[in-house]
């Protein structure tokens, strides 16, 4: 491996990474470079041959390829080298990893679902009670009424006899 420049190393999650930014844009300006100064050797012809500069231009456009082969890999790079980082602390030190993070985020997201319908079932037990309570009352003041009207009917029934 060749170390191109110096850069900053990024310890996070379970997995240590070692991120290295590595700049192509040079090697893309180089190549641009040189193929624009092999066009101009092909116009003027004067001191190589075209079997030369064709060659010279075979392995440009590979150096090329191999350049953006390479550019796509590089994203990919960022897998965990090391992914003892967070677990060697979590026995150590009691520190949480991401795995431990995750899963008390998921365990609050459920207790919040859970409490929304706690809230939801006990508004609509107070709904029906109160409902209850209205319809207790009404039938309160019904029964009050018709044992009124069936007193003034026993009273009359028993006046005419």
């Amino acid at each position: 491996m060749i170390f191109l420049k110096e850069s900053d190393t990024v310890l996070t999650d379970d997995e240590w990474r070692i991120a290295i930014d590595i700049d192509l844009s040079m090697y893309q300006e180089t190549i641009s470079t040189i193929k624009a100064d092999l066009l101009l050797a092909e116009q003027k012809r004067e001191f190589t041959s075209i079997s030369e500069l064709q060659q010279i231009e075979t392995l440009l456009q590979q150096l090329g390829v191999k350049l953006y082969e390479f550019h796509h890999f590089l994203p990919r790079m960022d897998r965990g080298l090391i992914n003892l980082g967070s677990t060697v602390l979590k026995t150590l030190f009691g520190t949480a990893t991401i795995s431990d993070i995750y899963q008390l985020h998921n365990t609050l997201e459920e207790t919040k679902s859970r409490n929304k319908d706690i809230v939801h079932s006990l508004s609509q037990q107070l709904t029906y009670i109160k409902k209850l309570g209205a319809t207790s009352d009404m039938n309160t003041d019904v029964i009050a009424n018709l044992s009124s009207i069936m007193k003034d009917n026993i009273i009359k029934s028993h006046n005419r006899f």
